[in-house]
């Protein structure tokens, strides 16, 4: 979401994540109007990030490495310019990773779904979170009404 952000900032991560290699996730976001640089040795963190605002359009990816690549490209696309399709060629771990991600899109409001088995669509949209009510604060009268009818509280 930084990458479709109007700001500049810097990613970076433990020694753990600066071992692991990002290189379809950098090559998919570049497709898209992102402006990434690495400071290290290329497709590895720290990475400097320039927003710009993302296309939008249509991303093969080939066995992607990890299904937080897909995540993390779905959860920036409700900003795109125009519908991301997303076409899985060889499949992708943990699916059920992506639905999650998909579910949550669709919960602040964006169109997300499978289009086919291995393509998925996010539509632009103004993502909004939802203003639930404080259940739990709601609960301590009723706590007290009980116990008051039990003649534990006077």
């Amino acid at each position: 979401m930084l990458a479709a952000s109007p700001v500049a900032c810097l990613v970076d991560g433990s020694a753990r994540m600066r071992e692991r290699p990002m290189e379809g996730l950098l090559q998919a976001r570049r497709a898209q109007g992102g402006d990434i640089a690495c400071r290290g040795a290329d497709a590895l963190l720290p990475c400097e990030l320039r927003g710009a605002r993302l296309r939008g359009g249509e991303i093969h990816l080939v066995r992607p490495a990890s299904s937080r690549f897909i995540s993390a490209l779905l959860l920036a696309a409700p900003l795109a310019a125009a519908p991301l399709r997303i076409v899985r060629e060889q499949g992708s771990p943990a699916r059920p990773y992506v639905d999650l991600t998909l579910a949550c899109l669709r919960d602040f409001g964006a169109e997300a779904a499978w289009v086919e088995s291995d393509v998925l669509q996010v539509s632009p949209a103004e993502l909004r979170g939802r203003d639930h009510p404080d259940c739990v604060g709601k609960t301590f009268p009723k706590f007290f009404e009980v116990l008051a009818g039990l003649g534990m509280v006077e």
